[in-house]
């Protein structure tokens, strides 16, 4: 059970990574907004010239209704560059990775913008490490049970099986014929 939950996520990891990848490239061309909010929040995930921002407003000068979420897409600009024309308390940015914060208080209802860049090659990086690990992980096992099964150890426990007929009198596996020595 353990083994298909953990290959699942390996496997949406890997999904991911693609489905990242294919918005990098795309975004070349095509700026994609997602933004979705309630009374209290106005969130937005824009991804445009090699970049994903993250936005985050609350609360809100002009609330809605009621909760929204929608998509649209638009010609690609670089997010960035205009940030470095936005007026906040906090404006840093750097090679792709930037954060915004500001804080408005017009009198009754204070406003805080919170903003976060991550270049689309770091999301991706971060996104593989997991598929990256588990390919690691498995071609590490296989080496191990090739070069145990060339020493005459136990595939499963290591214990040398060169005096063993039967079973490994350390952990019990039963030999297969792979073990058995001329």
């Amino acid at each position: 059970m353990k083994r298909k939950f953990v290959n699942a996520c390996y496997a949406i990891a890997l999904i991911l990574s693609l489905a990242l990848m294919a918005m990098w490239i795309r975004s070349s061309t095509t700026a994609d907004l997602l933004f979705w909010g309630d009374e209290r929040q106005r969130c937005e995930i824009e991804s445009s010239k090699g970049v994903v921002e993250f936005w985050r407003q609350s609360p809100l000068q002009l609330p809605p209704k009621e909760s929204y979420l929608y998509y649209k897409t638009e010609d690609a600009v670089p997010i960035l560059w205009d940030w470095a024309e936005m007026e906040f308390e906090r404006n840093w940015f750097w090679h792709g990775f930037g954060l915004l914060t500001s804080h408005e208080d017009p009198g009754d209802d204070p406003t805080r913008h919170i903003a976060l860049a991550l270049p689309h090659w770091f999301l991706l990086v971060i996104s593989l490490l997991p598929t990256a690990l588990c390919c690691v992980k498995r071609w590490r096992r296989e080496h191990l049970r090739v070069a145990r099964a060339a020493a005459g150890l136990c595939l499963i426990c290591g214990y040398d099986l060169r005096a063993s007929v039967v079973r490994c009198p350390e952990c019990g596996t039963p030999l297969l014929e792979s073990h058995m020595h001329p």
